[in-house]
Parts: C-alpha cells; sequence; structure tokens
C-alpha cells in the first residue's frame, strides 16, 4: 500500500518532502513543504554570527576559572569542540545540508539502492561507524538492516594498485548510479578518499562529504559536503561522529515516521 502524499499547509502544495511544526495556537501540528519550512525557519531565526557570539560569551562566563595547566588543557579542549557544535547550531545553512544529505540517502534507500563509506586514517573509523548505525540499530529498537557497505583497506590489492587507488577499484568493481558514496575526510584532502569519489561520481552514484576546515579537494568530488567550522582534526572527528547521529536518527524517522510497522523501502 503506497503512502498519500501529503499537503502542504502553506502553499497547498502536495510534496513528498515536508515537515510538522508546532505553530498553531491550539498545539495542532502543521504541516509544509521543505521550501515553506526554510522560509520560515529564515525568518525566525536570528543572524548567525550574533547567535554564536552570545552562546560563546555564556559558555565562557559560567565555565569554571582554572590556573593548572592540566585543568586548562581540558578546559580549553571541551570550549573548543563546543564552539564549533555552537558554529553548527547557529548556521542555518550547515543544517540545511544536514537535512539535504539525510533526505538523499533516504531517497537512495527507498529506492534500493546502498550507501557507501569510506574514509582514511582516523576517518576510516566514523565511515564504519555510519554504516553500523545503519546495517545494525540507531534508535529504533527493532527494524530491518539498511542496505550499507563500509569500504575498507585491501592489502591484497596492493599487489597490483596504488594505496590511492584502492577504495576507486572497490568503487569501480561495487557502486552504481543508484547508490550513494559518502567520503570522510578531516581536511578534505585525503588522495584515496577523493579520488573514489570521483569514480563514484563518474559512474553516477551520489557523492557527499564529511569534512572540516576549508573542505579541502573533497568539495571539487561531491554533490553535497558538511563542512565543519573547524581546524582542528580532534573537534571535526567529534562533530562528526555528532553529524552520523544526526544523520541517522533523520533516516531513520523518515523510513518509519510515526513508528509505522510497515517498511516503506519495501512499497
Amino acid at each position: 500500500m503506497k503512502a498519500t502524499t501529503p499537503q502542504c499547509q502553506s502553499c497547498g502544495k502536495k510534496v513528498a518532502a515536508y515537515h510538522i511544526v508546532n505553530i498553531n495556537a491550539d498545539g495542532s501540528d502543521f504541516h509544509c513543504c521543505t521550501g515553506c519550512w526554510k522560509k520560515m525557519e529564515k525568518a525566525a531565526r536570528p543572524n548567525p554570527d550574533d547567535f554564536h557570539h552570545q552562546l560563546l560569551s555564556s559558555l565562557m562566563k559560567a565555565a569554571p576559572r582554572v590556573t593548572d595547566r592540566e585543568s586548562k588543557t581540558i578546559r580549553d579542549h571541551l570550549i573548543q569542540a563546543i564552539d564549533a557544535k555552537m558554529k553548527m547550531i547557529a548556521s542555518l545553512e550547515f543544517m540545511d545540508k544536514v537535512r539535504d544529505i539525510a533526505d538523499v540517502m533516504t531517497t537512495c534507500l527507498r529506492r534500493d539502492g546502498t550507501i557507501y563509506a569510506c574514509g582514511s586514517g582516523a576517518c576510516a573509523g566514523e565511515a564504519r561507524h555510519l554504516v553500523t548505525d545503519l546495517v545494525g540499530l540507531h534508535k529504533l529498537p527493532a527494524r530491518r538492516g539498511l542496505p550499507a557497505v563500509c569500504i575498507v583497506a585491501c592489502p591484497t590489492l596492493m599487489d597490483d594498485f596504488s594505496h590511492e587507488d584502492m577504495f576507486a577499484r572497490q568503487v569501480e568493481a561495487l557502486v552504481t548510479e543508484r547508490d550513494v558514496l559518502i567520503g570522510v575526510s578531516a581536511n578534505g584532502n585525503s588522495t584515496v578518499v577523493v579520488r573514489a569519489l570521483s569514480k563514484a561520481a563518474h559512474q553516477g552514484a551520489f557523492t557527499i562529504g564529511l569534512t572540516g576546515g576549508n573542505g579541502g579537494k573533497m568539495l571539487d568530488t561531491t554533490r553535497l559536503s558538511l563542512v565543519v567550522p573547524s581546524e582542528q582534526n580532534q573537534t571535526i572527528h567529534e562533530c562528526h561522529t555528532t553529524a552520523v547521529h544526526i544523520l541517522c536518527d533523520l533516516v531513520e524517522q523518515a523510513l518509519w515516521h510515526d513508528n509505522d510497522n510497515a517498511d516503506p523501502i519495501m512499497m
């Protein structure tokens, strides 16, 4: 049984992508399309820079004063991580990117595609984390596993191919135009990841990047990239973990909305 397409209560259009907000005086839900939602949210948001400054000022006032080196290191590290996340909270563009990436992942799964992920070094762990939460469980206690594959280093391939082409060779063999490839790189310049994304794009797959700093070379090979506003690798990794949790949460909500027992992927 196919689900009916909801109607936007703002513009009246019937669209598949919609949001539920509580703006009615009686407390009832208000349904609106993505376009109308973005307009309402933008109008309601303060200036991102002002908002971030207010949050950071409040945090610095609340943080205890410390004098010893160890306590200062601990406090500064925590503030650095929180500061990056506050910038993410204050940025409407960042939230839109997260939502758009989740929509792409959901669409891929609805169309019987597979989500692939890859990362090198410490970022390989985040790629595995994403796949584990999709194949296994994130928040929902009982659901079917979602088709996701982590592309990993394969030493035997290095007999015939360079390390930089190791992921790209696997992408060539596995990834199709129905699939999504998510590349993870803290600075966006990991050659093995960038080449894999380039190969996936050439084969028609939708390419997504999780990166930081200025985005690096990855921006040229991805259709959507989530750039963490930080130059510190450890902070970028922590924010990538948060982003993975959010994306998996949004995908689960979209595919099992309102705890519906029907599996929309199978419709």
